[in-house]
């Protein structure tokens, strides 16, 4: 007599069997995908392969915010807030895509309470993009949150009816950002200032949920002085005083570092020379031009009929420089105050930075340019 092994059930064999093999060959699959795509120079992968690349620059790179502190140039390197590098190429899919809306049976009745407050606060929007950004994101802006503003307009280089798109007639470049961000607000003022409470800036690669935009506008007036956004806290390098430094012979009297010496004066046995000396101000703050930022019809009215007819308030001949700063510079030398945008939890409403950023816990390096320039205190995420 023969003892055979006991029998295993055939069909639990071939199912595992199948499993292996199928995660086997989609292991191979997806790894030649990858090898390919990121060969492609256009394609995501290669883009997002970019991205970590410059983010594990900026983590060893020690020059945390990569330019100087000074009015005539305001940004530079990888590592400023202003740059946005990262995000230079990127685009959304070509061609018309279809989305869910309010119709829809299992939608119906969510947007009574917004549809009320959209009564109450009217948001104009205009958003900036370029010629070549048309068909890759400012149609998605426009097929998304932007139809949801009371009018919005996209401010560009070229006319284009189907978005639409005005050509301010400014070069295109990031050179040329406060310049463009002068025009279009000036085109906000003469044709729409009577029309709405608040004016919204914001680029085509920002998405902005307005329902939550109005409700935070909700407890403020139109004809009230203030704008709001990421509010950032930078030290401006200012000349601001003119003092005489005194020399006795042989000993200091009085010691301070001069940006511009002036002439000598001799006062009894005392020498003096007239000195301009530079102060870091803590008082002038902005709001992120990566983050979007929205002004009262007061504020727009402040900004062009007083701020840019005055060289000492705004600097209206020069378009370079960084257009937040400037802009911030400008509206606090009107009186418009930098208001808080911040909920009733302290959470921040306006983010500068992609939804990983904020989200992933660890994602943003403690020693990035972002923790020193935050004006209220944010828990590192």
């Amino acid at each position: 007599m023969f003892l055979w092994p006991p029998r295993f059930n055939s069909g639990l064999i071939n199912f595992g069997t199948g499993v292996i093999v199928g995660l086997f060959f989609s292991y191979l699959f997806v790894n030649y995908i990858i090898s390919t795509e990121v060969s492609n120079s256009d394609s995501p992968w290669r883009k997002a392969a970019k991205f970590v690349a410059f983010a594990d620059n900026m983590k060893e790179n020690k020059d945390l915010h990569g330019f100087e502190h000074n009015d005539e140039h305001h940004f530079g390197g990888e590592n400023d807030p202003h740059n946005h590098a990262d995000l230079e190429h990127a685009h959304g899919p070509i061609g018309d895509m279809t989305f869910h809306n309010a119709d829809e049976e299992h939608h119906k009745g969510e947007g009574l309470i917004s549809q009320v407050i959209a009564k109450k606060v009217k948001i104009f929007c205009w958003i900036l993009t370029g010629k070549e950004f048309h068909e890759k994101r400012a149609k998605h802006v426009r097929d998304t949150w932007a139809k949801r503003c009371d009018k919005f307009v996209f401010m560009s280089s070229e006319t284009d009816p189907r978005l639409p798109a005005v050509n301010l007639n400014i070069s295109e470049g990031r050179d040329h950002l406060w310049g463009k961000t002068k025009a279009a607000f000036r085109y906000a003022y003469e044709n729409h200032l009577s029309d709405f409470d608040w004016f919204l800036k914001a680029d085509d690669d920002t998405y902005v949920i307005i329902e939550n935009l109005r409700y935070m506008l909700l407890s403020h007036k139109a004809d009230e002085p203030i704008h709001f956004g990421c509010k950032f806290k930078p030290y401006v390098q200012q000349v601001i005083a003119t003092i005489l430094v005194g020399y006795r012979p042989g000993k200091v009297r009085h010691f301070m570092p001069c940006h511009e010496a002036g002439e000598k004066l001799r006062i009894g046995s005392t020498d003096y020379w007239s000195c301009r000396f530079l102060v870091l101000d803590p008082l002038q703050s902005y709001m992120s031009g990566g983050a979007g930022y929205i002004l009262s019809r007061e504020a727009l009215r402040r900004f062009i009929e007083v701020a840019m007819k005055d060289k000492q308030k705004c600097k209206i001949d020069d378009d370079g420089g960084a257009e937040d700063a400037e802009m911030g510079k400008c509206l606090e030398k009107v009186g418009v105050t930098a208001g808080d945008s911040r909920d009733g939890e302290s959470r921040y409403r306006f983010l500068p930075f992609i939804p990983e950023h904020h989200v992933i816990p660890g994602h943003v390096d403690p020693n990035f340019w972002f923790w020193q320039y935050i004006y209220y205190p944010m828990e590192q995420i």
